[in-house]
């Protein structure tokens, strides 16, 4: 964020960084331990975490960094773009040049998403792998030895699967509506769709690629049946 360092108490840098992980996960436990090697080599550098919650973060964050008071670093998410045309962080471009960090270890797709405008304002700090958990006993039991290889073969095998309350495709439903986005944005994206174009002006949910892969995925319950009603 551009802002600038406090000075610690007795002297040194005193930096904020704003993380999505509440402290009791492991995830967030194997970052202490990277922030705590980095001020056990940095002496006269004191870094202090909050946790806001992560429902209310990005709007915190938005607020904090239009009042003058965001954190050094933070994480961010859908609020990004916004922050960056707003000037509320800090290009990195200098930065990268200046330690020589090689951007090639990033991943090509995670970095692009850290681009405004042409200009770096972000580094990709976790990405997202939507994988393909299936039982093999029940799916052995049903007659297939292999997953399903396409959306026809989804179809097949989830409908041949589901009976005696089981359901061939399992869906974590609710109030988690992040959970549900990031589980039917699969069958879109493999559709070849995309949220929004690549000049980021324009919002792309109303195509086809983009309607046929949400149809799809909300047919599993509505007209195949397939999965648990009250997911």
């Amino acid at each position: 964020m551009s802002t600038t360092p406090a000075t610690a108490a007795g002297g040194g840098t005193q930096l904020t960084y704003w993380s999505q992980l509440q402290p009791e996960t492991q995830r967030w436990k194997d970052n202490q331990v990277v922030i705590d090697s980095f001020m056990q080599a940095n002496p006269g550098i004191h870094v202090s975490t909050e946790h806001p919650a992560f429902a209310d973060f990005d709007t915190k964050l938005v607020t904090a960094a239009r009042a003058g008071t965001p954190p050094d670093m933070s994480e961010v998410a859908d609020s990004f773009p916004q922050l960056a045309k707003g000037g509320y962080l800090l290009q990195l471009d200098p930065f990268v040049q200046s330690v020589n960090l090689d951007l090639k270890d990033y991943y090509e797709g995670k970095l692009q998403t850290c681009y405004v405008d042409g200009k770096l304002w972000a580094l990709p700090i976790t990405a997202d792998c939507r994988g393909l958990w299936w039982n093999m006993k029940i799916l052995k039991d049903a007659g297939f030895d292999q997953p399903p290889a396409s959306w026809d073969q989804l179809t097949d095998v989830a409908g041949k699967v589901t009976k005696n309350g089981v359901y061939g495709w399992g869906v974590q439903g609710g109030n988690q509506g992040f959970m549900i986005c990031e589980q039917f944005s699969a069958f879109f994206i493999q559709n070849d769709g995309k949220i929004i174009s690549d000049d980021q002006t324009t919002a792309l949910t109303d195509q086809p690629e983009w309607i046929t892969g949400a149809t799809y995925w909300q047919e599993l319950t509505t007209k195949y049946k397939v999965t648990q009603p009250s997911a």
